[in-house]
């Protein structure tokens, strides 16, 4: 039986701090908390960074801005979506 090396759980350790992080920014964002992990679990490093530059709440020039950044960030969510569907429909009718 195989166990963890250092590799795995360093990957882990670095893993849970990006996922706190994301919570911490997006609370301060317009993402929201629980967005701002569901960002950085699907995107990872560019989530964060994503999530770093989204709108801040505080801000009453940002807050207004935000609807568009929620408009942006549904259609690339769409857009990767169609293009992943895609991928799929292309590889199942060539094999």
């Amino acid at each position: 039986m195989k166990t963890m090396g250092i590799f795995e759980v360093f990957i882990i350790i670095i893993s849970l701090v990006m996922l706190y992080q994301g919570y911490r920014l997006g609370e301060k964002r317009s993402v929201g908390g629980i967005g701002g992990v569901l960002i950085v679990l699907l995107f990872s490093v560019f989530g964060l960074a994503f999530v770093y530059f989204s709108p801040n709440k505080n801000d009453p020039d940002q807050v207004e801005n935000a609807k568009n950044f929620r408009e942006a960030l549904v259609f690339i969510g769409l857009l990767i979506l169609f293009l992943v569907l895609f991928v799929i429909v292309v590889y199942n009718v060539q094999h």
